[in-house]
């Protein structure tokens, strides 16, 4: 399954300023997607430089983002395809119905499944 996972980076500029006698530091947030097949691991994972990734300058090109999922600990990964694969129309890659009907398919797994996994 492609996911596009939105993920918050925030660069530190080092910039400390006095208000009103506190130190305040400025930060720049951007967010970004990383892009990746859950089922393929030889295919990279893409970075993009806003979410969605329609709207990063460039698109369709992207930067390697396996850095990024590297940083992620296995049970972190898990958690990020298992809320994928719940929510597809959120986080699944591809048009509107193909989304619509990944989302119906997991809506009855989870239905009888029960509320509680």
């Amino acid at each position: 399954m492609k996911i596009d996972l939105p993920i918050a980076i925030i660069f530190d500029c080092q910039d400390h300023k006095s208000v009103h006698g506190f130190q305040v530091r400025n930060f720049i947030p951007r967010v970004c997607t990383i892009r990746f097949d859950s089922e393929k691991n030889d295919l990279p994972a893409e970075l993009f430089s806003a979410y969605p990734p329609e709207n990063a300058p460039g698109y369709p090109n992207s930067d390697n983002g396996d850095a990024v999922l590297a940083a992620l600990s296995t049970d972190e990964y898990r958690r990020i395809v298992d809320r994928a694969k719940r929510n597809p129309f959120d986080y699944g890659v591809g048009t509107e119905a193909e989304r619509e009907t990944a989302q119906a398919a997991a809506d009855a797994e989870h239905a009888q499944d029960g509320p509680n996994d």
